[in-house]
């Protein structure tokens, strides 16, 4: 399976690639939004999973893109804020799940593996 990872923190990016490639995933990373939707333009993903705020398109304007070109690949979200109303509009826009940092990284291998099991 194939995973987008779009996250600002550069050092998250690095765990989090380490330990979903440990767990079989084959793992893309981009630190915004817009590079994150350069790389779906360049590469077939099976899912992505982004971070809500982040400089420049944060990851909500980045989701409303990804529905308008590609409206069901998986997207799963993870953000430090962890606001109500923020929660429901991305999972009114399609996100699959929610995830509030920190995270158990159990929780992320489990949400992806429920999309499609490596």
């Amino acid at each position: 399976m194939m995973v987008l990872l779009v996250d600002d923190d550069a050092r998250l990016v690095t765990i989090v690639k380490e330990f979903l490639e440990l767990h079989g995933f084959a793992v893309l990373s981009a630190g915004t939004g817009e590079a994150g939707l350069q790389q779906l333009e360049r590469a077939q993903v099976d899912a992505v999973v982004m971070d809500v705020k982040m400089p420049g398109m944060g990851g909500l304007a980045a989701l409303r893109q990804i529905r308008a070109s590609q409206p069901l690949l998986p997207v799963v979200m993870l953000t430090q804020v962890d606001e109500e109303q923020i929660r429901d509009e991305a999972l009114q826009l399609g996100a699959r799940t929610y995830l509030t940092k920190p995270f158990h990284f159990e929780q992320l291998k489990a949400a992806l593996q429920q999309i499609s099991p490596i």
